[in-house]
């Protein structure tokens, strides 16, 4: 491999940040390039008049050592605290609290939170979709959407998004781990938000669904630091939302908002939808990430390591580590 001077990572969620980080503190440039707005990927929080809730993931738990260390640095400045709700889990005819002793951990005072405190040091440029990368004698160059060839080369690509967009940008450039991809499937999501009748109330905060379309139920006005109207939060199965991938929005909204309605006897006053096409992996990689050192061009995310918050950050600081040789 080449000597890494500068590095472009596509992606800002907590993949690809995590391995900006690991990169800059060992004295690499990076600029991460984002389709949206903003960082954090799934950890996401949308915001509408008076109400705001996380629709991607949930929550996030802790195993690892490293990783440990910053969440306990996202918690001392504010970007992450441990939550507590009154879980239940549902189904059939079995409805029974869940005594499960899992420290479950959010971001606050929302669930991007982590990633904007991650991204505050880190060249991000975003709402700028690439489109594809090139190899060069000299590095890579990259093709955007919204301007067109970038007008700088870099010793590294890192591919921090969903299996399936990074298979489309490597498609053809004779990748050494392309074959790898195919032992990847990713599932989609529906997510639906909805505000509640006032003065409704349930028995529980988040709950477990095991029968119906519906997986999982969260109260996110319930989380910490959350403020505006009454909302929840429900998720569709990976089944379901398969099945009714192409869905118009608001059939998906019918649809959801009456099995919540059923489920927790709660009326909804209003809602919407969101889908998310790549939202988990069915059978993620267990080697961290992708490399190929010839060609200096990497992948990153929870499809590689574990399907979850941890993996993802893991995930992005070991390829980093890997890349520095610290």
């Amino acid at each position: 491999m080449r000597e890494i001077k500068s590095v472009a990572i596509i992606g800002a969620g907590i993949a690809g940040l995590s391995c900006a980080s690991a990169l800059q503190q060992a004295g690499i440039r990076v600029r991460v390039f984002e389709k949206s707005r903003g960082v954090g990927g799934r950890m996401s929080t949308r915001r509408g008049e008076g109400w705001e809730c996380d629709h991607g993931a949930q929550y996030f738990t802790v195993s690892d050592d490293l990783f440990a260390k910053t969440v306990a640095h996202w918690c001392s400045i504010g970007a992450a605290t441990v939550w507590n709700p009154r879980l239940a889990v549902l189904g059939g005819e079995r409805s029974e609290s869940r005594a499960e002793k899992v420290v479950r951990y959010v971001g606050t005072p929302r669930m991007t939170s982590p990633a904007s405190a991650m991204a505050q040091a880190i060249a991000i440029q975003a709402s700028t979709t690439v489109c594809e990368i090139n190899p060069q004698a000299s590095g890579w160059t990259l093709n955007t959407v919204e301007l067109s060839w970038f007008d700088e080369t870099f010793d590294c690509v890192i591919l921090a998004i969903p299996q399936p967009q990074v298979a489309a940008l490597i498609k053809g450039k004779a990748v050494s781990w392309e074959r790898k991809l195919n032992e990847v499937e990713m599932l989609p999501c529906w997510a639906l938000m909805v505000q509640v009748e006032s003065g409704a109330r349930a028995d529980f905060d988040a709950a477990f669904v095991n029968q119906g379309p519906l997986g999982w139920l969260c109260c996110n006005s319930h989380k910490p630091q959350r403020g505006g109207q009454e909302t929840w939060l429900a998720h569709a199965t990976a089944a379901w939302s398969k099945e009714h991938l192409e869905l118009a929005a608001d059939q998906a909204l019918e649809i959801l908002s009456s099995e919540f309605e059923s489920i927790t006897g709660l009326g909804v006053r209003s809602g919407r939808v969101h889908r998310w096409r790549y939202a988990q992996s069915v059978s993620a990689l267990q080697g961290r990430y992708l490399l190929d050192d010839e060609r200096a061009l990497g992948a990153c995310g929870d499809w590689t390591n574990g399907d979850k918050v941890e993996g993802a950050w893991l995930s992005g600081y070991h390829l980093a580590r890997t890349l520095t040789k610290t």
